[in-house]
């Protein structure tokens, strides 16, 4: 029973994490997403992995027309 009771409140616990984090990247701005990366970023160039998705650039492209 210890067993079940464990592994239902894990599988609770990570459905509330993703819905959590689901919320969050819905009230995401990313046009001050892009502000604070061109600041934190000055003269690094990314490393392989930290580039934009390109449907983030899309998405910053249209909200500015």
């Amino acid at each position: 029973m210890y067993l079940r009771d464990n592994v239902v409140r894990r599988s609770n616990s990570v459905l509330r994490t993703e819905e959590y984090f689901a919320a969050r990247a819905r009230r995401a701005d990313p046009a001050k997403i892009a502000r604070i990366l061109k600041r934190v970023g000055k003269g690094n160039p990314p490393v392989e992995g930290d580039e934009l998705p390109p449907e983030f650039e899309a998405k910053k492209k249209s909200r500015k027309q």
